[in-house]
């Protein structure tokens, strides 16, 4: 079945039919790859769901959106985590925006982004940041939340390695 698959197949490509929990996908129009985690049915077609932001197409990108949506054979998912180590590594990466779904970051996800400089979140729903998340960017990082989340936020920023000399503001 497609839901066995290793490989990752193209998100315009791939048709209604073959949309399975776990299947791995490339997204060209976003640049990333991502993992179908949860996906609603009616009538025995998909017509919803949910995937993680594993990893980008180009792990020498300077700029990474986590979208709200992405469409995955011509249905509409929410982006609703970005995957542990998703980010690790990209040395060049500067900056990154959080869109409004994703709800968990997991643990190490910008580990070791030593260039990142720029965060903006614009999600309101984030219940968790895994452990090591923002170890290693730069310590000169602005991360911009949403309003009404500053405390709470930044509470979970220094708790998952954002350096202290770090801004965090609204």
């Amino acid at each position: 079945t497609s839901a066995k698959r290793r490989f990752t197949v193209t998100a315009s490509k791939v048709s209604n039919s073959e949309l399975a929990k776990n299947l791995k996908v490339t997204d060209k129009k976003s640049g990333g790859k991502y993992r179908i985690t949860s996906i609603k049915f009616k009538n025995g077609k998909a017509v919803g769901g949910s995937v993680t932001y594993v990893r980008p197409n180009n792990k020498n990108c300077t700029k990474m959106t986590a979208p709200k949506n992405i469409k995955i054979g011509g249905v509409k998912f929410k982006v609703t985590s970005i995957s542990e180590k998703a980010f690790k590594g990209c040395k060049n990466l500067k900056s990154v925006t959080i869109e409004s779904n994703v709800i968990t970051i997991g643990r190490s996800a910008f580990y070791g982004c030593s260039k990142l400089r720029t965060v903006n979140i614009r999600s309101k729903k984030i219940r968790g940041i895994g452990k090591n998340s923002f170890k290693g960017i730069s310590s000169k990082a602005t991360v911009k939340v949403p309003k009404g989340k500053l405390k709470g936020y930044k509470k979970k920023l220094l708790k998952a390695g954002l350096s202290k000399k770090a801004t965090v503001k609204n």
